[in-house]
């Protein structure tokens, strides 16, 4: 029996991960159920897959609860790994990661694997919680069974941390992507826009957050719309930062040409009518939004920020190249200098200007994707545990 530990079913790429892995545990025959410490919910429940709760809130508010929550949940978790005869416990998300290991600790039979979503060298920038996380890091991941990071800078970033010798227990397993599934909801009807057949669309997916750098965005537009006047920007999310964001419209007055259209539950069916997708954030985990954006078929262009946009886009190059004063056609998109709006404006322009370069990166973009197909990461996933006889593979 293996089950899934997160920390809840609130929006979020992980999230989805979880979803997207227990869906095809349960395909392949694998016995799995899902733990969840808090009870907030916007993805559906699996059907038919046992789910725990941890905690019976919907969600605990502040850092310091949080951190005190770690051992009563290690005690619950140890229970139900003992009534449930579970031999795998797969995590994901730091404090889902902490209960994990922490629960064999005060022991729990069952063998921990940990998925790691960031880098921990973030943690740095995060006064006294970064310091507390990093010291929580050496003291808890480096007992689990296993570690999993999804790209092989978040590999790098945990063993030097770490400093491991002998990293044959940390892996890198990318992140699975329902294709199918994907490719049949671009099908669908847009919700709440009208597509101008006249007009072409630049097309920003993700939380309103100001490390996602929507005004930079906004900003190359401004640049480039008047060479492309039949051009408008999309933007897909909410967050702390709209605002903000339409203010930087109103500014640069291209307010007219810029749709905040808020959550959007099928971004699937305006991806694929997009013409170009646009990541310009200043960092990233492995970014779901990219890899979604190549099995709608849509060319993209991503800021070169640590971790994942170079390893999906240019996965042949060296990982600790970062571009500073130059943007580079890479082999699956395009990709530019962090906070370089100059650049991701002429990236704008190459991409938009080029439907030879924007053809092969739609072609060459559904190759790619098939690296990320859920059925295949899923397999090396199951691959990775070690069940006992009796558990049907």
């Amino acid at each position: 029996m293996v089950a899934v530990l997160i920390n809840s079913l609130a929006g979020g790429g992980a999230e989805k991960v979880v979803l997207t892995l227990t869906k095809e545990f349960v395909a392949a025959g694998i016995p799995v159920q899902l733990i969840l410490v808090e009870r907030e919910q916007f993805y559906e429940l699996p059907k038919g897959v046992k789910v725990h709760y941890l905690t019976e809130v919907e969600k605990i508010d502040g850092s310091v609860k949080k951190l005190f929550s770690v051992y009563e949940c290690a005690q619950k978790l140890k229970r139900i790994v003992k009534e449930e005869n579970i031999q795998w416990v797969q995590s994901h998300l730091i404090r889902s990661n902490y209960i994990n290991v922490l629960s064999q600790k005060l022991g729990s039979t069952h063998k921990s694997q940990i998925v790691n979503h960031m880098l921990v060298s973030f943690d740095k920038k995060r006064g006294y919680l970064g310091k507390g996380n990093l010291k929580l890091y050496k003291l808890l991941y480096n007992k689990a069974d296993m570690i999993v990071s999804i790209s092989k800078v978040m590999k790098r970033d945990l063993d030097t941390f770490f400093q491991l010798k002998n990293t044959d227990r940390h892996v890198v397993i990318y992140n699975p992507h329902d294709i199918d599934t994907i490719q049949h909801r671009t099908k669908e009807e847009p919700q709440s826009f009208d597509f101008d057949p006249n007009k072409r669309y630049i097309i920003s997916v993700g939380r309103l957050v100001g490390r996602k750098r929507v005004d930079q965005l906004i900003e190359a537009y401004a640049k480039v719309r008047p060479d492309f006047p039949n051009t408008e920007v999309i933007v897909l999310g909410n967050g702390e930062e709209m605002e903000n964001y339409q203010q930087v419209a109103n500014r640069l007055s291209v307010q007219d040409g810029v749709h905040f259209l808020g959550h959007i539950s099928n971004p699937f069916a305006f991806l694929s009518r997009a013409d170009v997708f646009v990541l310009a954030s200043e960092d990233e985990g492995l970014p779901n939004i990219i890899i979604e954006s190549l099995i709608c078929g849509t060319p993209v262009i991503s800021s070169d920020c640590i971790s994942g946009p170079r390893e999906t886009l240019s996965p042949q190059s060296d990982i600790a190249i970062q571009l500073t004063d130059s943007m580079e056609k890479a082999e699956y998109g395009i990709l530019f200098p962090v906070g370089h709006v100059d650049l991701l404006a002429e990236s704008l322009r190459t991409m938009l200007n080029d439907q030879e370069l924007r053809t092969s990166y739609i072609q060459k973009g559904y190759k790619r994707a098939e690296d990320f197909r859920a059925s295949k990461v899923a397999q090396t996933y199951i691959s990775s545990f070690e069940l006992s006889v009796e558990e049907p593979i």
